[in-house]
């Protein structure tokens, strides 16, 4: 672990653009991943990895991780046209159901009222505002009727409930399903905290080797992920992320007042550092009411968003594959960062990754089934810590239930007396949002599919 208070040990934070695109006239046009990033969710010639599943079979971490990174890549590639990253050209929630949300939400994991690890933190460590990002391929699937079943687009409503009713009767849950997204289909789930426009914002750190049972909370906080003396709590320190461009040389400190009254000597960090942007006024608007009581500060004119967490899944094995991010001022540490390839560029270069094939594969070293979670999405949620993206994904269904909650139970979880398809609800393919489709309405967008709607957040 490297000493934050060595001159030589220096983790630089690195940026390119910093993330921020101000006073774009348009929304950008939509833009797939390009070429040579190991995906066939991008670029039409784009041929899907081959070798995914077996890599699973016999346990190849590092292909699996490579892969992950390598999607990650793509992803965060600058599209020269608009100067976006290129996740962010891609279509939003209410261009595949006109009754879904287009900007922020608050992330429906946070929406569980199941008390957590850090209820007594809940403010401190909370999300400001998510947003969902769909590729191409994803949305055609919704939208445009399944091949070979006419009349059948998953965005109407009344389709749903029409092959609800007509599987209702059959008991073998596996077979209460719709068809199968395609290979190219890829899903992204954003989250993002404020940052003041002036002063030291603090930002609690996710340090993965910090990730102990034995005491949630953890003890005073601390400069950096070396001063843990292990096992210890989670979200055990703080950094401070200065908006204003530090001309001083080596690492910074300051002493910043916490939310809970003690002083922290913390580590400052630039906002270059994070992928940023700042909301225009009709979305600002939006994020006050959404975050009104559950923030430390109220979100004023001016004030940053800064992406502290990033979800993806593509469906390029059968389960999907699941890769998730998160922010970090040590960002080349073990296990989450050590192998990050040079194709990841800019501030994008500061996040760690954790990845899921399997369920239950490839097991903790204790045994235990496959760990893999964000701990700004999943963290905060009992079991949180021990949970898995595809576990909880399996029970994603239509329509939602209260019984739908979200689910942290790890391992290959039987679906036989889940409560979720306990009155004949139809398998989504792992896809969460689906579920909140409105069963009683057509629900398709009216614009061409040829005619993104790639609007900014």
């Amino acid at each position: 672990m490297r000493n934050l208070n060595s001159a030589s040990a220096v983790v630089v934070l690195v940026s390119v653009s910093g993330g921020l695109i101000v006073g774009q006239s348009s929304p950008p046009a939509y833009v797939p991943i390009p070429r040579g990033y190991d995906t066939c969710g991008g670029a039409a010639e784009s041929p899907c990895p081959t070798d995914l599943f077996a890599a699973l079979q016999r346990g190849d971490v590092a292909r699996m991780r490579r892969h992950t990174w390598n999607v990650f890549a793509g992803l965060t590639s600058v599209d020269k046209k608009s100067g976006l990253p290129v996740f962010r050209t891609w279509y939003r929630k209410c261009q595949l159901n006109s009754g879904f949300p287009c900007g922020y939400e608050v992330p429906a994991q946070l929406l569980d009222s199941t008390p957590g690890p850090f209820s007594d933190r809940s403010r401190e460590i909370a999300l400001a505002v998510s947003v969902n990002f769909y590729n191409q391929d994803f949305r055609d699937f919704v939208i445009h009727q399944v091949p070979g079943k006419p009349s059948t687009p998953l965005c109407d409503g009344t389709v749903l409930a029409k092959l609800k009713e007509e599987l209702k009767r059959n008991n073998q849950i596996e077979d209460r399903k719709i068809e199968a997204f395609p290979s190219s289909a890829i899903a992204i789930k954003t989250g993002w905290r404020i940052v003041k426009k002036s002063g030291l914002t603090l930002l609690p750190v996710w340090d993965p080797n910090a990730n102990s049972q034995t005491d949630p909370n953890g003890q005073s906080p601390v400069e950096s992920s070396s001063g843990i003396s292990y096992p210890k709590g989670r979200w055990s320190r703080y950094v401070a992320v200065d908006p204003t461009p530090y001309k001083g040389r080596g690492i910074r400190y300051e002493n910043v007042v916490a939310n809970d009254g003690l002083l922290q000597h913390v580590r400052v960090v630039p906002l270059s550092s994070f992928y940023h942007i700042t909301p225009g006024t009709t979305d600002l608007e939006r994020i006050k009411e959404l975050t009104k009581g559950r923030l430390p500060s109220n979100v004023d004119a001016g004030d940053y968003l800064v992406l502290v967490a990033l979800h993806f899944t593509t469906k390029e094995i059968p389960n999907w594959v699941w890769g998730t991010f998160w922010w970090h001022d040590e960002p080349d540490t073990r296990p989450n960062g050590f192998d990050r390839p040079s194709s990841v560029i800019g501030e994008f270069r500061n996040y760690l990754m954790n990845t899921s094939y399997g369920m239950n594969d490839p097991r903790e070293s204790d045994g235990h089934p496959h760990i893999a979670f964000n701990p700004w999405l999943e963290g905060p949620l009992k079991g949180g810590v021990e949970s898995n993206c595809m576990s909880c994904h399996r029970r994603a269904a239509w329509p939602l239930l209260p019984s739908s909650a979200i689910n942290t139970t790890p391992g290959e979880v039987s679906l036989a007396d889940d409560s979720a398809f306990g009155m004949g609800q139809l398998k989504t393919d792992f896809i969460w949002t689906l579920g909140a489709i409105d069963g009683t309405k057509n629900g398709c967008p009216v614009e061409p599919i040829s005619t993104p709607i790639a609007v900014r957040p």
